[in-house]
């Protein structure tokens, strides 16, 4: 089964179709999408196998390759203030999201919540589930696979923040839009950019 998406201006309007490539989906045409919509009808396909198209085949898919990995689970938090600025950590080299393991019996709400405090010295309220990552890397000689689920939250707290030193983390900044482009973006990791690219295509309102 094929999954597509309809952007429809009006019944007169000429019809562009957006195809993605092979290993990608719908979701990469998100910037051009905000142009096009405004002058044509837009028809956006998931190949079979990709994006939402064929999601039995793609769960199972999904299933064999976490089985062959040691699986860690993880959440984290797109965290945005009062002025509509987002949250970043730096650690190890990098600008990076409040997120981290789960402990024992915790869920992702509550452990997102739980990192940002943490991590960061804030206090978020949560709002729903952005996207989840994957990540591989070798530890001990074991192939292990991160599996991060994301929460957008929302937090109108002016308390100074204390970066966890424990954890490596050597400073937390608000950044505006333009900060976090020009600083963040340019020195973080491919997962973390692909967190913003989803929070970009929502264009989400601050909750009070």
């Amino acid at each position: 089964m094929i999954h597509f998406t309809v952007y429809e201006k009006d019944k007169d309007a000429q019809w562009v179709t957006f195809v993605h490539g092979a290993g990608g989906s719908s979701s990469i045409w998100f910037k051009q999408i905000r142009d096009f919509q405004k002058h044509f009808n837009v028809l956006l396909l998931d190949l079979r196998g990709h994006g939402n198209s064929n999601h039995q085949i793609k769960k199972a898919f999904k299933q064999k390759i976490i089985s062959l990995y040691s699986l860690i689970e993880a959440s984290g938090g797109v965290v945005r203030n009062e002025e509509n600025k987002m949250l970043w950590i730096y650690r190890l080299g990098k600008w990076d999201l409040p997120k981290g393991k789960l402990e024992k019996n915790e869920s992702f709400k509550v452990a997102a919540i739980r990192e940002v405090e943490e991590e960061c010295n804030v206090q978020a309220k949560l709002e729903f589930k952005l996207c989840t990552t994957y990540h591989t890397y070798t530890h001990k000689n074991q192939r292990v696979l991160k599996r991060t689920k994301w929460y957008m939250m929302h937090t109108n707290q002016r308390h100074k923040l204390i970066p966890q030193k424990e954890e490596n983390i050597e400073k937390v900044e608000w950044f505006n839009p333009s900060e976090m482009n020009k600083t963040a973006l340019s020195s973080t990791y491919s997962s973390i950019r692909y967190v913003i690219q989803r929070f970009s295509m929502l264009q989400i309102p601050f909750k009070s």
